[in-house]
């Protein structure tokens, strides 16, 4: 099921997503979304260093103290990441775009008020479930994306 769902276009995407391109795969509409977003980051070095930081340590997060847990970290960090104006950025273009991801692009939760954390809380198990995968799977891409395009954190060799 969750392979056909992939290959077909998805009832859940909403009309701007669908839009982007009929007859896509979902796999083509999560990179098209997500590398539109890595490309409009601007042109501020520091926050796209802190933004790929961000990204690249994600999937780990996600696995291992869950989609909730990660979305909490990053909401958390907004007004505080040691007041460094760039950081405060990075991570809330980090949490914006994995909320539009999952709930404007795919549509996981059509009816929600709030920020993606709020909508996790409110939500079934299902739910959070589908936005776990969907984040992870969004994320399959993302790091990829920006560690092709982004320049390296200072102080990082790989």
């Amino acid at each position: 099921m969750q392979l056909q769902q992939q290959q077909e276009p998805s009832a859940q995407m909403d009309g701007a997503a669908a839009s982007r391109g009929p007859g896509q795969t979902l796999e083509q509409r999560r990179a098209a979304a997500i590398l539109g977003k890595v490309h409009g980051l601007g042109n501020n070095a520091k926050v796209k260093q802190e933004y790929r930081r961000l990204v690249e340590r994600l999937p780990v997060m996600i696995l291992t103290n869950g989609l909730g847990q990660t979305l909490a970290y990053l909401s958390s960090r907004h007004g505080d990441a040691n007041g460094d104006r760039d950081r405060i950025e990075a991570f809330r273009l980090v949490s914006g775009h994995l909320h539009e991801m999952i709930v404007d692009e795919r549509g996981l939760y059509p009816n929600g008020q709030g920020d993606l954390l709020h909508q996790l809380i409110k939500g079934n198990r299902q739910q959070l479930r589908q936005a776990t995968d969907e984040a992870l799977a969004v994320l399959s891409w993302w790091t990829k994306f920006v560690r092709a395009f982004l320049p390296k954190p200072e102080g990082e060799d790989h």
